[in-house]
């Protein structure tokens, strides 16, 4: 469009205000080339989201690839890298994309509600991998912490290094509590 706009121009009118409109549409073509050229090699040398890291990781771990499950949407992140379902907490489902229609699942959640969920499913489906942006352990260490009088969790992993500093993710590893431990 600014090529044609300038096309426009250079019929008759050589004042000195087509001179400087040709000028600005030129420098804005420019300005936009740059930033394109800058975003992509930004793109290419750090991912967006941290999902794709979290993904490969995931992957690369044999024993998890079996119950992986994430709150809600944050799932989407690693369900394409990982060509496979993974459980949403919030819908109760296998799902692979963001289904917005579901009831209080685009909401923020509290720890207790993450915490309910977590107990329910790993007493429901068994010891699971939980893989989520949101921060679920007050002490983010390594070391097994109580988290529900059901449940014991652990981080794993954390993945923060990507352009969306608002998709960091952790992997935790969440246990059923036996009554010896």
């Amino acid at each position: 469009m600014g090529l044609w706009l300038d096309a426009d121009s250079n019929r008759v009118d050589q004042s000195l205000e087509a001179k400087l409109g040709a000028i600005f549409i030129y420098s804005m073509l420019l300005l936009h080339l740059t930033s394109g050229v800058a975003a992509y090699i930004a793109d290419i040398r750090h991912p967006f989201t941290a999902g794709k890291l979290t993904a490969r990781y995931l992957a690369g771990q044999d024993q998890m690839r079996q119950n992986i499950i994430t709150l809600t949407c944050d799932g989407t992140m690693l369900s394409p890298y990982l060509e496979n379902k993974i459980s949403f907490l919030c819908s109760g489902k296998k799902e692979t994309y963001c289904r917005w229609e579901i009831r209080n699942c685009s909401r923020r959640f509290t720890r207790e509600e993450i915490t309910t969920m977590l107990a329910d499913f790993v007493i429901r489906e068994g010891n699971a991998f939980f893989a989520s942006s949101y921060p679920i352990l007050m002490n983010d260490n390594n070391f097994w912490q109580p988290l529900h009088q059901k449940i014991k969790i652990r981080r794993i992993k954390k993945f923060d290094q990507s352009i969306n500093g608002n998709a960091v993710f952790g992997v935790y590893e969440i246990m059923q509590v036996n009554s010896t431990d």
